[in-house]
């Protein structure tokens, strides 16, 4: 099971997630993954990560949307055999 927290300023568009699993590891460096949400033509957030080539989903609403780009990373990271321990930086453009 992991944790997700999320560290954003009231006013910020920028959103800083985090997931840890169980294991708790003192000095580790995680790896930052961005995620930039902006709405389609038809009022669609579309999610898409230039960080991990493969990641494009969206969602009716952005809760929506976040959740399953956070489960197409976890598909990615784990088909890649990359760290799963890393940060997900969630950046809205205007208009999200």
């Amino acid at each position: 099971m992991s944790v997700i927290q999320v560290n954003s300023q009231p006013s910020d568009k920028r959103h800083e997630v985090s997931f840890q699993t169980n294991e708790y590891r003192k000095t580790i460096l995680r790896r930052s993954y961005s995620l930039i949400l902006q709405k389609d033509e038809d009022g669609r957030i579309v999610v898409r990560s230039p960080d991990l080539q493969g990641v494009v989903t969206d969602g009716a609403d952005i809760k929506e949307a976040i959740r399953n780009a956070i489960e197409a990373v976890d598909v990615i990271v784990e088909v890649r055999g990359l760290d799963k321990d890393y940060n997900l930086i969630i950046i809205q453009r205007p208009g999200v």
